[in-house]
């Protein structure tokens, strides 16, 4: 809200950019009670705003989405035991990208290429991404989602490709195969498979002419 991370700066800028607005902001503790008695009917706003965003989006910027996740440190390992606010819930798990441990959370995102983020989840570090993807993905419909190979489930790609009655699935998840995976690539991931780059031949020295 308003580009700030931190309540004591959020409630500061109120203060001092709008009094009118906000003429009886409370104390920090108690705005703090508040905002966690009101998460539900913030998540409730939030999701009826982001539908009209998308209800406003062209057809084709809304069908192609990515599903990915992004590591969420709380703090370092050295005080992973002691106190704070992850305690309780924070988990320790491995960042595949950055080959590195981390203590905190994971930030599952699913997202359009046009920059609208339909759903996110944030989880234990220790839940991989595929657990994740179908909480993600089953109340959506008529989508082509990218993922990587974390997100490769036969199982459930079935099931959201097909939709059954009472569902809004229809959902083509595209992820590459796994290199220990034995089922083929499904014929729109090959198809939107990238070719690498062929590296061009290294020019050759000249011969030196000796002297006469």
């Amino acid at each position: 809200m308003c580009g700030q991370h931190e309540e004591v700066a959020l409630l500061a800028s109120l203060r001092r950019n709008h009094p009118t607005l906000f003429p009886r902001l409370p104390e920090r503790s108690r705005y703090n009670r508040r905002r966690r008695s009101l998460e539900g009917a913030t998540g409730v706003l939030r999701r009826l705003l982001r539908r009209r965003v998308w209800a406003a989006l062209p057809a084709d910027r809304r069908d192609l989405c990515v599903i990915d996740s992004l590591p969420v440190p709380v703090v370092g390992f050295a005080h992973a035991c002691g106190r704070h606010r992850g305690r309780g819930h924070a988990a320790y798990g491995y960042n595949a990208t950055k080959k590195q441990a981390i203590y905190g959370f994971t930030l599952h995102l699913l997202a359009t290429h046009s920059g609208l983020i339909p759903d996110f989840a944030l989880a234990p570090a220790n839940i991989v991404d595929g657990d994740l993807s179908a909480q993600l993905l089953e109340d959506q419909a008529h989508l082509t989602v990218l993922g990587d190979k974390a997100y490769r489930n036969a199982a459930l790609q079935e099931r959201l490709r097909h939709p059954c009655a009472g569902t809004r699935h229809a959902v083509d998840l595209l992820a590459p195969t796994k290199a220990n995976a034995r089922a083929p690539m499904p014929a729109p991931a090959a198809a939107l498979a990238i070719m690498p780059f062929a590296h061009p031949t290294p020019a050759r020295p000249c011969p030196r002419r000796s002297s006469a």
